[in-house]
């Protein structure tokens, strides 16, 4: 840890792999044992992503390694999409062998002294190295606000967050990860993913980048161990506007990867030739439907953009409203941020007013505001403004 951020160290390769090797990570075969195909999309980067109780890879199809930290990948970034077989403990057993920890992932040089005095607020003077202070430590910042908008000190960032209590997953895997170093402990930050969604249609587990996730893995009783610190809340966002069509859609595109990735060649043969016989008797009612949704869609899509500005034409209007009568006039091309704020009004309440206001006007996850709750925000406003006159 540099005191801004983390840095990568190097590590000792523990197992080097040959290419169209089936790779074993531990554990003896089972018959309740579950066989996956894990289909990676090109990337440009050369890690494998390891499932909890992997226990086999089979034919990995470019060279490899596994590293002390437990890193999984290849040689170099595979340039196409590429499909890993892999077989995983119905337990879900961990087989990935993890090196000891070494000087830097105990080091305390760059701990800043708010985590320590944070920790302090925790644990009182019963700083114990142990996992139940790991646990009341991990128990607080689950109390905190999941927020990726969040700002920071650029200079002081882990300070920064401790003060405002609300920050994305790194913020509290780091200030976990410190506070365990605070206490004799050693630990690091983990980066990878967790969780996936579920496709109803097509009866697999898809991986997206919103899943990617940073949590913290601490040194105790002999072993490394994975702690969380990041609130549920952060599971309630998804990008996905369109669930149903996305469930269809993602289960046509994984057939697709099936038949053209793990046929062989005369079963791909007779299916193209079944697929091209189904395609010409059905291309009139294909384009007759096609056409016809396609038609509803777009003028779904015209009413929603057309309601969206109406909205936020007639919001506007309101806020310029309030704004004159507190003595500010806004011109149409300027943003409300941009604008001086009101005389008298608290700063940090007109900056979280400006971050609902931005939220529900652009954050496809947010509800948009009603005129009702508009009016009731800004009389909100207007009593702080009172507030503040009455006691001067």
């Amino acid at each position: 840890y540099t005191g801004r951020g983390w840095r990568r160290q190097d590590t000792v390769v523990l197992k080097p792999w040959s290419a169209n090797s089936t790779v074993q990570m531990g554990g003896k075969a089972a018959t309740d044992d579950m066989n996956i195909a894990v289909f990676r999309e090109a990337s440009d980067h050369a890690f494998i992503f390891l499932p909890d109780g992997v226990k086999t890879i089979k034919r990995l199809p470019y060279r490899g390694l596994q590293d002390g930290h437990g890193d999984a990948y290849f040689n170099d970034s595979p340039s196409r999409r590429i499909r890993l077989l892999m077989t995983l403990d119905h337990s879900r057993n961990t087989f990935v062998t993890l090196a000891p920890p070494n000087l830097h992932e105990s080091e305390t040089r760059n701990i800043p002294s708010a985590v320590v005095a944070w920790v302090k607020t925790v644990l009182g003077n019963n700083h114990a190295p142990n996992q139940a202070s790991m646990l009341a430590l991990r128990e607080a910042l689950l109390q905190w606000d999941y927020d990726l908008n969040v700002r920071l000190d650029d200079d002081h960032p882990i300070a920064s967050f401790i003060q405002n209590r609300r920050g994305h997953c790194e913020l509290f895997a780091t200030t976990l990860a410190l506070a365990a170093r605070s206490i004799g402990l050693a630990a690091r930050v983990v980066n990878g993913y967790y969780g996936g969604e579920w496709n109803e249609t097509g009866q697999f587990i898809i991986m997206r980048q919103q899943e990617a996730h940073s949590w913290t893995e601490v040194w105790l009783d002999g072993r490394w161990q994975a702690m969380d610190a990041t609130p549920p809340s952060r599971w309630n966002l998804s990008a996905v506007r369109f669930p149903a069509f996305d469930d269809v859609w993602e289960s046509i595109r994984l057939q697709w990867y099936r038949y053209v990735l793990e046929f062989e060649n005369d079963d791909r043969r007779a299916f193209f030739n079944q697929l091209i016989q189904w395609f010409r008797a059905s291309l009139p009612r294909l384009i007759f439907w096609a056409t016809l949704l396609f038609s509803v869609w777009w003028a779904w899509q015209l009413w929603l953009q057309r309601r969206s500005v109406q909205r936020f034409q007639w919001q506007l209007r309101m806020v310029d409203r309030w704004l004159r009568y507190h003595g500010i006039n806004r011109q149409p091309w300027q943003v409300i941020r941009h604008l001086k704020k009101p005389n008298a009004l608290d700063d940090e309440l007109w900056q979280q007013w400006l971050q609902d206001w931005e939220s529900q006007c652009y954050h496809p996850q947010h509800t948009p505001w009603t005129a009702r709750k508009l009016r009731g925000r800004l009389k909100e406003l207007d009593a702080a403004i009172k507030s503040v006159h009455i006691n001067q």
